[in-house]
């Protein structure tokens, strides 16, 4: 794939410029008769919503709204256009009444991303992204999405899966902003210039990735020196794109729809692990034959040679060996580490969780499923590195492709999603289960397709689907084709014919939990997990203070209603087999 931006920060400067045309203003000129929608929900800032005529035609628009101007005042009063759950939830109202009417519904992003902070965490933000992605996923009208400015992250995401996606040419479209790239992957914020262009965030990435369907063109040096001829060339692409559409049957769209945003990633099958064992297999047929001549050797041969690999090898499995005792990290009460360990990592005396010894998606397989059920499928596929993602640290180049092959050899993993068949106490399941242990078991192109196939296969099987997420969120080496598995997973369940159950383990943050994770049938949460729409350290970086611990914990979310049981993992097991058999 060949992409022609090299300079991205320059777009995100032109696109933040305080002058830069905003929604409100698009809509004044654009539109006649608009009429907000604010029936039964409090007003958020950020968010406008309502209905209008385009050019005689009734559509509806749903549209961010950024602050105008760079004072304080100003950019408060809007709350910076990050948009909060009851913005979200005004936004699904909305996209019910243009589905009920049949009518255009335009939706226009312009946001840094979704308000992260305490208000947004009591009213359940991420499960009210990850609703608008669902909802837009199979809604029934034509959809048409502009991103005018910033699309920043799942907060921008939540309004563009459509049938057609219109972009400004200097407008941006990111999983996390320059900023937030250059602090957590670069590990130094003043490398934000580098981080906008390892993220290929411009309007031309986008095409090139087939994200969206035109661009808008902008005057030389950016949309702010000439407001009306911006605003002339969205009016003349609007009318061009209803027009296309209204020649398409809903159905026929819906299904297009479905295959443009399950077709998002860049993975492939890597099938030499097969190659080396059928090798190896090779070597030891040859080393039968010549089994006598090797006992010859061994009997004339080098025993102290043998006696000191002997002894080397003990001495490397006893330093492999693990410790004696576990300390709890709550009540530190010190418990063997073998009851630690059969106990599923958590502590026989308060049941806590570590968060020194993760889960491996193979133990929690074993910790939820019969004994010797489980089958994997799709074991080999794993990622492209699409967006050539290389950086300088230390004086070391690190790449993206690097960084997979490392993370595969060190858990013996292909990817951060293991998928397959199990029983539950005899009940047959499909089970799509997070490795955080491979990248924090973040959400890349491969995380996508398993749930796809996942979803697939529990269809094929005619039985539920249980899904265990532990995940830090999107994968920032994948931009914004990371970004995309959110509406990918999403876009899946639409399609899901059987009961599914969600499981909160720790930590769940960012996309995955604003995605595939919160849209279960029944959503569990493991006892002391963690939970976010973004993690301490994203929520620090954007306000400069962090958030209370309570609003991280699944006890939180159980009491504000956002999942059905907290559940130990000792306990997990039963739990599931008791809703399956309620659903059923």
């Amino acid at each position: 794939m060949k992409h022609i931006s090299d300079n991205a920060w320059g777009k995100y400067e032109i696109t933040r410029h305080p002058e830069r045309p905003r929604s409100s203003e698009i809509i004044k000129e654009i539109f006649s008769n608009f009429i907000p929608y604010l029936q039964g929900f409090p007003k958020d800032p950020a968010l406008i919503a309502g209905s209008a005529k385009f050019k005689n035609q009734k559509v509806f628009i749903i549209a961010q709204e950024k602050p105008k101007g760079q004072s304080l005042e100003e950019q408060t009063k809007v709350n910076f256009g990050m948009v909060k759950p009851e913005g979200y939830s005004l936004a699904m109202k909305i996209m019910d009444l243009a589905e009920k009417s049949n009518t255009p519904l335009i939706t226009i992003i312009d946001t840094p991303g979704g308000d992260p902070f305490e208000h947004s965490a009591e009213y359940l933000q991420s499960w009210k992204i990850s609703d608008c992605i669902y909802k837009m996923a199979g809604l029934k009208t034509r959809t048409i999405s502009l991103i005018l400015g910033e699309g920043g992250s799942g907060g921008a995401l939540a309004l563009q899966v459509a049938d057609r996606t219109l972009m400004l040419e200097n407008a941006v479209y990111s999983v996390m902003s320059p900023e937030g790239c250059a602090s957590i992957i670069l590990r130094n914020p003043a490398r934000k210039e580098e981080a906008a262009n390892l993220q290929k965030p411009t309007a031309e990435d986008m095409l090139t990735f087939g994200i969206i369907d035109d661009i808008i063109p902008e005057p030389e040096g950016g949309a702010h020196n000439d407001p009306k001829c911006t605003i002339l060339n969205i009016e003349k692409k609007f009318s061009l794109t209803l027009n296309e559409l209204a020649h398409f049957d809903v159905k026929k769209l819906l299904k297009s729809r479905y295959k443009r945003f399950t077709g998002y990633g860049e993975f492939k099958e890597d099938y030499t692990e097969i190659f080396k064992q059928r090798t190896m297999k090779s070597v030891h047929v040859i080393e039968k034959k010549f089994e006598k001549v090797f006992e010859r050797l061994k009997k004339i041969g080098d025993h102290l040679t043998l006696h000191l690999a002997k002894t080397a090898k003990n001495e490397e499995i006893k330093n492999l060996k693990e410790p004696e005792y576990y300390e709890c990290e709550k009540c530190n009460t010190h418990i063997s580490f073998q009851t630690f360990l059969d106990n599923y990592k958590t502590c026989s005396k308060c049941g806590a969780i570590s968060r020194k010894y993760f889960l491996s998606a193979h133990e929690w397989i074993e910790c939820i499923t019969d004994k010797d059920s489980f089958i994997e499928s799709d074991k080999y596929l794993v990622p492209r590195d699409a967006l050539k993602f290389s950086y300088k640290y230390e004086g070391k180049t690190k790449s993206y492709k690097d960084t997979v092959k490392k993370a595969q050899k060190k858990i013996g993993v292909k990817e951060a999603l293991v998928i397959g068949e199990a029983k539950i106490f005899d009940t047959q399941v499909v089970v799509a289960v997070s490795e955080f242990g491979f990248l924090g078991g973040s959400m890349g192109s491969v995380v996508g397709e398993k749930f796809l196939r996942a979803v697939k296969l529990a269809n094929h099987k005619k039985c539920p689907l249980i899904s265990v997420a532990l995940s830090g969120g999107a994968r920032m080496h994948e931009g914004i084709l990371s970004l995309m598995q959110m509406a990918k997973t999403n876009m899946a369940l639409t399609k899901l014919k059987k009961p599914y159950i969600s499981i909160l383990a720790d930590p769940t943050f960012g996309g995955t939990l604003a995605s595939f994770a919160s849209q279960g049938t029944i959503i569990l949460a493991e006892k002391n997990a963690q939970l976010g729409f973004a993690g301490p350290r994203v929520t620090k970086m954007i306000s400069g203070k962090g958030m209370d611990e309570k609003y991280y914990t699944a006890e939180f979310y159980l009491d504000r209603g956002g999942v059905n049981e907290v559940v130990s993992r000792k306990d997990m097991k039963e739990v599931i087999h008791k809703y399956l058999l309620s659903l059923e």
